[in-house]
């Protein structure tokens, strides 16, 4: 059965500018990404940024419709005269679109007022394209080629009441904007606990919805609903701790993901176990302090043993006693010559060749041994997270 994520969050900003930031979007997408066959995405500040990214790619007409609209009802508020000149530029402009018969004067002003219009145009898609970039919508925008994710598009409000063409109208927000938007997520959220179907995965902003919906009576958590959340909520913050994990690149998860498919089945089986033994629910506060003693008891000390399996398997030191046995190697620089082109991966042909029959032999053997501890280590539950960090840390 297909393993699928329902992501959970409300809008977020960066501390140090105000402007919003889609990182927390972000951080968990790749978690469900490297965990999850598939996940849903449903996200306020995601959702409208790949909806204003969308509309940069509208048709003039659209165009038209949207800049009359956001001046009425935005701009007019504060500027009703550079209001009133836009949308009479887009009256005149449309007519003359419209109008088929026009004269050598007619289409010399329809030229002129399609020249102004994109110069307004070009101001409101740079804006956008800039804000979205500071957001972080480009690895978003990533993780949405992988077809792996589904990004659920609020029905409430629109672009038209979150952006505009400075920071001052940027930042109006209306407050029955909020309370649709809000009333959708609620609604998601709910269905994510209740039903069961999915693994909820929320930040903090979703994880309180619910809470207080709990606690009002209006969300009944099913028991496979709460056993899902903590599982859920348990992976992601286990991957959340490997190394360079939240500078990854979506790209680089999704690579990892596919090189390391087969050790999955084995990781989630181990944060299941795991997650068993937590007490709260993935969206409580105190789930934190579980997934931490999850991680000390049993995570750490897990990834260390493999460690040590590893270093103490590895081919140059399953090899050097195998070549000490087989050959009569009495010259001590013939023996640092043979580890250091062990070390930089020679081709065991050469090394047969150079080292005669009895070296081949210990080659072989080494290589045996070496293939056999490689797959005890590959078996084990944690491999999977071991190997995801390895390659994260040299990335």
């Amino acid at each position: 059965m297909r393993l699928h994520f329902t992501i959970g969050t409300g809008p977020s900003s960066d501390p140090s500018t105000g402007h919003l930031s889609l990182q927390n979007d972000l951080r968990l997408l790749k978690a469900g990404l490297l965990y999850a066959d598939r996940v849903r995405l449903c996200s306020v500040g995601s959702s409208l940024t790949l909806r204003m990214l969308a509309d940069t790619e509208a048709n003039r007409n659209q165009q038209l419709d949207f800049i009359e609209r956001h001046f009425r009802e935005n701009i007019a508020r504060d500027d009703p005269e550079a209001a009133a000149k836009v949308i009479e530029l887009v009256r005149r402009y449309r007519e003359l679109r419209r109008d088929r018969n026009l004269s050598k004067e007619q289409l010399v002003l329809r030229a002129q007022l399609a020249e102004e219009f994109e110069r307004v145009w070009g101001r409101f898609k740079g804006g956008w394209e800039e804000f979205a970039r500071k957001a972080g919508a480009d690895e978003i925008l990533a993780a949405k080629r992988s077809g792996l994710v589904d990004f659920h598009r609020f029905a409430a409000g629109g672009v038209e009441r979150t952006a505009g063409l400075d920071q001052s109208s940027n930042e109006r927000r209306s407050d029955e904007f909020y309370e649709e938007v809000t009333a959708e997520l609620f609604g998601v959220l709910s269905g994510a606990v209740s039903e069961g179907a999915t693994y909820p995965l929320f930040d903090d902003h979703a994880g309180e919805l619910v809470r207080l919906g709990v606690d009002a009576g209006v969300i009944r958590v099913s028991e496979s609903g709460a056993t899902k959340g903590r599982r859920a909520g348990l992976a992601s913050d286990l991957l959340r701790r490997l190394p360079l994990f939240e500078d990854a690149p979506v790209d680089e998860i999704l690579s990892i993901r596919r090189e390391l498919d087969g050790s999955l089945i084995r990781f989630r089986d181990a944060v299941a176990r795991f997650s068993d033994g937590m007490r709260a629910a993935g969206w409580d506060p105190e789930f934190v302090n579980d997934a931490e003693d999850v991680f000390v008891r049993e995570v750490e000390p897990a990834v260390q043993e493999i460690e040590d399996v590893v270093r103490d398997s590895s081919f140059v030191a399953q090899l050097l006693p195998s070549m000490t046995a087989s050959q009569n190697w009495v010259a001590g620089g013939a023996l640092g010559m043979a580890a250091y082109n062990l070390a930089s991966l020679p081709e065991l042909a050469s090394l047969a060749m150079g080292g005669g029959v009895g070296f081949a032999s210990g080659v072989r053997e080494a290589y045996l041994q070496w293939r056999k501890g490689r797959r005890g280590v590959e078996r084990k539950e944690l491999f999977f997270y071991y190997e995801a960090g390895r390659r994260l840390g040299i990335s």
